[in-house]
């Protein structure tokens, strides 16, 4: 007759089976595996975050150092247009550039029917303060001219160096009346203002030929033969003075 242990024991058995212990195992491998691949993932992802972490300040970098070529590249570029348009040792406008914007003005001015005065100057008696002080001494009057025009000028007038002692002034929008005035106290100035150079004091005065835009004239060209028709008047009349042409003249 069975008892109930001889019921029992066999069910305790299949519990014990090895078909349950298999598949315990097998989910205890797929479990490790599962972890372990979540685990390979997770440092493969971290590793990939790394890589674009990096790929990211790289490329920064890469940014930084193309903003730095460019803006190297545009200073170049300046410096080069500079030396390209203005005179090495005054920083005037070299004569190219002068004609040119100069030819731009003469353009602008009959398009909405204002005047134009182009002054021509010339350093007097400069071959004496090279004499007198040595070629640095000249060199430093040219900029010292220079430097006083400017102070007496507006922005939109162009200051140029045609050559040697020579310098011209375009001044557009602007009457007879008041580019002779304009010309007169820029020879004032120069005069008053004494360049000191290497502990010496040196006086210098500009003679100056003052040429009004006519209707006749074509461009700058014409406009300057005048200008320095009248410069040679002023040097001839004495030097140290502004000489215009008159209304009938520009006419």
């Amino acid at each position: 007759m069975l008892t109930c242990a001889d019921l029992v024991a066999p069910a305790n058995e299949v519990g014990r089976s090895p078909q349950a212990q298999d598949a315990a195992e097998q989910l205890s491998v797929e479990l490790r595996f599962s972890n372990e691949t979540l685990e390979s993932q997770a440092a493969y992802l971290a590793s990939l975050a790394e890589a674009a972490d990096a790929n990211a300040q790289a490329a920064e970098e890469a940014k930084r150092q193309l903003q730095r070529e460019v803006a190297e590249r545009r200073q170049l570029e300046a410096r080069l247009r500079h030396m390209a348009t203005t005179d090495a040792l005054t920083g005037a406008l070299n004569r190219a550039q002068f004609l040119a914007l100069g030819q731009r003005e003469v353009e602008r001015v009959r398009q909405h029917d204002l005047g134009l005065a182009l002054l021509m100057l010339d350093i007097d008696h400069f071959k004496s303060v090279n004499d007198r002080y040595g070629h640095p001494a000249g060199d430093a009057a040219w900029c010292h001219i220079v430097s006083e025009l400017r102070a007496g000028i507006r922005r939109i007038d162009l200051l140029g160096r045609l050559g040697g002692e020579e310098f011209a002034i375009v001044l557009p929008a602007i009457g007879r009346e008041a580019a002779a005035a304009v010309a007169e106290r820029l020879r004032a100035h120069v005069a008053s203002h004494t360049l000191t150079h290497a502990g010496q004091q040196i006086d210098m005065t500009v003679s100056i030929g003052l040429a009004m835009l006519s209707d006749g004239d074509h461009g700058m060209e014409q406009l300057l033969v005048r200008a320095d028709a009248l410069l040679y008047d002023a040097k001839h009349a004495g030097r140290d003075r502004v000489v215009g042409d008159s209304p009938a003249n520009a006419a």
